[in-house]
């Protein structure tokens, strides 16, 4: 098949430097285009394009065919011309995904010669028009400008990187607006939601590729500005260099993505002698934002590396329970066992996890103390625009760790109480993406909660605890934990059958009221004389693996497929039996609070995710 090989534009657009965006098989035009007659498709945002006057022409990812894009199915498709020689364009199977003019296509879609089309395949939106004159036509394709349709007439043109915040602050809801590159007739477009995933497709490719240029040129020389950074509010990857600047002075108000009430986003060009950026009324700027979602960054986010931990667990496990005395006592046993500062990084943002812990541990009743859950996108979470759609996210908590007298060693933890919900089966999570940091994560924990298990109640029958004595709903702790593995591996893009090396934690929770279901003194705390013990770490994790093994052997499997580190480990956030209240509410004593093991996995997690912060004794 011979195709031309994709061009690039003359003048590419300003936010995105020349990168190939799709590979073609080999092939050379020679000569205009003009007074040709044939097909051209152009990548709407790279500006590349292909002139296609042999068919059948192929598209997918095979090696062999005339197009190919990588994200693609081997044979995703093929363009055959008709005898009126417009085209035929036929899908290789209902799985392969075909955007044409903002619908799916069938599996034959007939395409008409003098008329312009939109199509998406996988990440990229590619425009298509068949006839004479091409080059002309391809030409009046402006890839770095793009307007929002507005009924069949384009609006004003934008640049495509502010293309989003333009749309997102003029329409509610914006997922069906249609939106094009200028150039292409009036009312054809593409959703806006397709736009923003090809236009973070780009930007990471782009990234990609300026990273392996610089590494083919030099292997000892780092990339530009250093090693990708993970917004802690979004989760996106950004260069060191592409962090934005908050415009201090009070004129300088109005983002394009934020609303007209937030301090201006700029990347800046001009310093003080402190280094601090200087906006365009001269005020220094020491606050920095995320250039994808425009969030404030903690202070100190580019001085040290930061590790997102994240916890799941079911609705309704506990798990704000165990990060309000987790607040509490990890900070406690870091500096008392291995003289490490754990401290709040962002007072601000932390806030309401400080409100919970101080209330539990402040309080002198159960109703004093009593916690709600946290609800799927409730006050836990904030609002924002992620990849051109306005979700809700939960607040990240950040503290800082450091080795007391040795700052060298110093890091942020980045944790995060989800709500349960967005762990279960069928939760949209292109509209909702809430749980999407455990792909970014540097470890993981599992609460699973034993009362809600059918297996575990039978063998607990007789024990006073009120959380037995409830009416539970179906145990969906297993299936919300292969949904786990099913997410993390999509996002990271793994095989089925492949581990991640994460260390993942398994916190059996409420210890204290299934204890005796183990042998007396069978679990030891794993920390002393300034060490964490693994070789306690592990004979604890097996005694527990044991018990699961032979109550719920479906949690072990369904870990285990997951990771090639995991460890179990018992937890109890209350120590003691709690007591239900007036309305049926249960909620601990605050006069009995003995926290039992709480802080062991993430000790655990530290010495697995940074080497040599917390000192260890192996055999």
């Amino acid at each position: 098949m011979a195709a031309a090989p994709l061009s690039r534009p003359t003048a590419p657009p300003a936010f995105a430097p020349p990168a190939p965006v799709v590979a073609t098989s080999a092939g050379t035009f020679k000569g205009s285009l003009f007074g040709r007659k044939g097909w051209c498709l152009v990548d709407c945002l790279s500006g590349a394009w292909v002139m296609i006057d042999t068919f059948p022409f192929e598209i997918g990812s095979a090696d062999a065919v005339d197009l190919k894009i990588e994200d693609l199915l081997a044979d995703h498709c093929t363009l055959k011309e008709t005898r009126d020689q417009g085209l035929c364009l036929v899908k290789s199977s209902a799985q392969a995904g075909v955007i044409v003019n903002g619908g799916e296509a069938g599996e034959v879609t007939t395409l008409a010669p003098n008329s312009d089309y939109t199509i998406k395949l996988g990440a990229r939106c590619f425009a298509l028009r068949g006839g004479r004159g091409m080059e002309a036509w391809h030409r009046h394709i402006d890839p770095a400008l793009w307007c929002m349709l507005e009924g069949n007439t384009p609006g004003a043109p934008v640049r495509a990187d502010e293309l989003q915040g333009y749309v997102v602050q003029r329409v509610r809801n914006p997922e069906n607006v249609l939106v094009a590159p200028k150039g292409l007739a009036p009312g054809v477009g593409f959703l806006f939601g397709h736009f923003c995933e090809a236009l973070e497709h780009l930007r990471a490719e782009q990234q990609s590729a300026a990273t392996d240029e610089v590494a083919a040129t030099s292997v000892s020389m780092a990339a530009p500005g250093g090693p990708q950074l993970i917004c802690p509010v979004c989760w996106l990857p950004f260069e060191k260099g592409d962090v934005m600047h908050i415009a201090q002075h009070e004129t300088l108000r109005g983002d394009p993505q934020l609303g007209v009430d937030a301090a201006l986003r700029f990347h800046a060009n001009r310093f003080d002698d402190n280094g601090h950026a200087l906006d365009a009324m001269g005020l220094p700027c020491p606050d920095l934002a995320c250039p994808h979602c425009r969030r404030k960054l903690p202070p100190g986010f580019l001085d040290v590396p930061h590790h997102i931990f994240s916890i799941v667990g079911a609705p309704s496990a506990g798990k704000s329970y165990y990060m309000s005395v987790l607040a509490r006592m990890l900070p406690r046993a870091l500096y008392t066992h291995f003289n490490i500062v754990f401290r709040d990084a962002d007072p601000t943002g932390n806030a309401k996890l400080n409100v919970m812990k101080n209330r539990l541990f402040t309080g002198a009743t159960p109703e004093q103390v009593y916690l709600d859950k946290t609800n799927l996108e409730g006050e836990m979470y904030e609002e924002m625009i992620r990849q051109g759609r306005r979700v809700k996210l939960p607040r990240p908590f950040i503290f800082s760790l450091g080795v007391e007298h040795d700052q060298s060693r110093s890091c942020a933890l980045v944790l995060y109480d989800n709500a349960g919900e967005h762990f279960e089966p069928g939760i949209d999570e292109a509209n909702s993406p809430g749980a999407q940091h455990i792909a970014a994560a540097s470890a993981v924990f599992f609460l699973f909660d034993p009362t809600v298990n059918l297996e575990f109640r039978r063998k607990l029958l007789g024990h006073p605890d009120p959380q037995l004595c409830e009416t539970k709903g179906m145990d969906q702790q297993d299936t919300i934990l292969a949904e786990m593995e099913v997410r993390i591996k999509r996002l990271l893009h793994l095989d089925r059958r492949s581990k991640i090396h994460t260390p993942l934690a398994m916190l059996i929770g409420k210890y204290d009221v299934w204890m005796n279901l183990l042998p007396k003194d069978a679990l030891v705390y794993p920390i002393h004389d300034g060490l964490l013990d693994m070789e306690l770490v592990k004979a604890n994790s097996q005694c527990i693996r044991n018990l699961l093994l032979e109550i719920c052997p479906e949690m072990v499997a369904n870990a285990e497929i997951l990771s090639d580190n995991v460890m179990y480990f018992p937890v109890s956030a209350f120590g003691h039996t709690p007591l239900r209240m007036a309305g049926g509410l249960i909620a601990p004593d605050p006069l009995q609070l003995r926290p039992q093991f709480v802080e062991v996995p993430f000790i655990w997690a530290l010495a697995q995710t940074i080497p040599g912060l917390i000192p260890t004794h192996v055999k």
